[in-house]
C-alpha cells in the first residue's frame, strides 16, 4: 500500500481533500458489468462522504483485455477530464450507457455523442481520443493494479483494506470505521 500511495495515487483521478481521514481507491473498467453495478455506491461515496472532507476518492482505470472497448473508454474519460474538467460526469455516463457503446464496432462516434449529451466540446475530445494522449497514465494505473496483485474488478481499497466483488455501501462504511 505504501508503494501505491507514494508512486501511483498521482495517476488516478481524485476528488476530495488530500488530508481526508480515509482514502478510498477504486480500480474499475468501463465495460465491466460489476463495475457498472458499483456506480451507485461510488456516487453515494462521492456525493455524501467527500464533501464532508472525511474521504478522498481515487479512481484508477483497469481496462481488462477481454473488454474490447474498455481501454478506448478509459481514454475518452481521461480526455474529458483533462481537457474539459468533466471526468466524473463523463465517467458516470459511460457506465450508464455501457450496453449501447460496448456493442458497437467503432466506439468513437458513440463516445462523442455521449460527450455532446453531457455538454462537452466534441472536437477537442475527438482529437485527444485519436492521439490517445492519456495512454501513459492509464498504463501507470494498470501497473498500480499489478503492484497490489489485483485479481478482479471492481476492487475497492478503503484505507488499507482491499474489497472485491459485491461491494455494498454498508461494507464501505464498516471498512471505514476500521481505518480510523
Amino acid at each position: 500500500m505504501q508503494k501505491l500511495r507514494r508512486h501511483y495515487d498521482k495517476f488516478g483521478t481524485a476528488i476530495g481533500s488530500k488530508n481526508a481521514a480515509v482514502t478510498i481507491r477504486e480500480f474499475g473498467g468501463y465495460q465491466c458489468r460489476a463495475c457498472k453495478a458499483f456506480l451507485p455506491v461510488a456516487q453515494k461515496i462521492r456525493n455524501k462522504m467527500v464533501p464532508q472532507d472525511s474521504v478522498r476518492y481515487i479512481f484508477f482505470d483497469y481496462p481488462l483485455p477481454a473488454h474490447r472497448h474498455a481501454f478506448q473508454a478509459a481514454i475518452a474519460a481521461r480526455c474529458a477530464g483533462h481537457q474539459q474538467g468533466a471526468f466524473w460526469t463523463y465517467h458516470d455516463r459511460l457506465y450508464t450507457s455501457q450496453q449501447q457503446w460496448s456493442q458497437a464496432n467503432d466506439t468513437t462516434d458513440q463516445f462523442l455523442h455521449l460527450a455532446a449529451e453531457v455538454g462537452l466540446k466534441t472536437k477537442p475530445l475527438k482529437q485527444c481520443i485519436a492521439h490517445q494522449a492519456p495512454k501513459p497514465i492509464i498504463n501507470h494505473e494498470k501497473q498500480a493494479a499489478k503492484t497490489i496483485g489485483l485479481r478482479a474488478i471492481p476492487t475497492i481499497i478503503v484505507g488499507d483494506r482491499v474489497i472485491s466483488g459485491d461491494v455494498p455501501y454498508s461494507k464501505i462504511k464498516r471498512a471505514m470505521a476500521r481505518q480510523r
